[in-house]
């Protein structure tokens, strides 16, 4: 049965997810998990007082987990459970080894400046863990209406355990446009790479049941062409590919960093 990891941190950005998280747990008759990961500081000094203090302040986090979102997943099978340690660690850790099939987190950016970064957990989690992760559009502010829910008919994307909802699925490939240096060499090795995405594409569309139409932007950069891509169709959810690579580099590769940053809706990447 698929299984949705919804890490929670009792912030308002979570607040307002929860509508979509309950939305794909009811159309892909998930159960849901709330975790949220309680951060105990190192004590260079083991003083009875601060150990008591400590178990207080767990515990009080422990009694907030139970009453958040209490009446926000009707028709579905909810478990809160909260672990000790640091958040991205224990929340891949976790997804890793009980079968999750789906990781929803929100983006935390509510300034120009921290619209830079995705959030340290939220960063550490995509860099790190195997599983397909859903992330909020980022935003300066939190959004005054829960985000939109899809209503129309499922749509299988090609990964254990997870069915994503979608009315209708576009593929775009972007690659930059043509040199400002126009050339017949130029002009040619532009063709051939059009011709070859289109080709690659064909060969592969039929065993991935994807649509026949591949739309290939021509922008100065990736994340430029996908952005309008986006606003153009008023795309609902972009799906993208994570790098393979593990260890140090992690599997988030620069474009992929850029596109959830600036994505104006959520983003699946798998």
């Amino acid at each position: 049965m698929p299984h949705i990891l919804f890490p929670v941190d009792f912030s308002a950005p979570c607040a307002n997810i929860a509508p979509a998280v309950h939305g794909w747990a009811v159309r892909s008759r998930a159960d849901v998990t709330l975790l949220h990961v309680h951060e105990t500081p190192f004590l260079a000094i083991d003083h009875p007082n601060l150990v008591a203090e400590l178990a207080t302040l767990r515990e009080a986090s422990h009694c907030r987990l139970d009453a958040f979102l209490l009446h926000d997943f009707p028709e579905v099978a909810v478990r809160r459970l909260q672990l000790d340690g640091r958040p991205g660690s224990a929340i891949t850790d976790y997804a890793a080894a009980n079968g999750i099939s789906l990781i929803m987190l929100p983006t935390h950016g509510y300034t120009r400046f921290r619209q830079l970064l995705l959030g340290s957990v939220v960063a550490s989690v995509l860099h790190d863990s195997e599983i397909p992760v859903w992330t909020s559009a980022h935003a300066e502010a939190p959004p005054l209406a829960p985000l939109h829910v899809h209503e129309t008919p499922f749509l299988a994307i090609d990964h254990p355990n997870l069915v994503a909802e979608l009315a209708t699925l576009r593929v775009v490939y972007c690659h930059p446009a043509n040199s400002t240096f126009p050339s017949a060499t130029a002009d040619r090795a532009h063709q051939l790479v059009h011709e070859a995405a289109l080709e690659h594409y064909q060969s592969i569309a039929g065993d991935l049941d994807l649509p026949e139409y591949l739309e290939v932007l021509e922008e100065p950069t990736l994340v430029e062409g996908v952005q309008n891509s986006i606003a153009t169709h008023k795309t609902d959810l972009l799906i993208i590919g994570r790098g393979r690579i593990q260890g140090v580099l992690g599997r988030l590769r620069s474009n992929s960093h850029d596109l959830i940053r600036s994505a104006p809706c959520p983003v699946l990447s798998v």
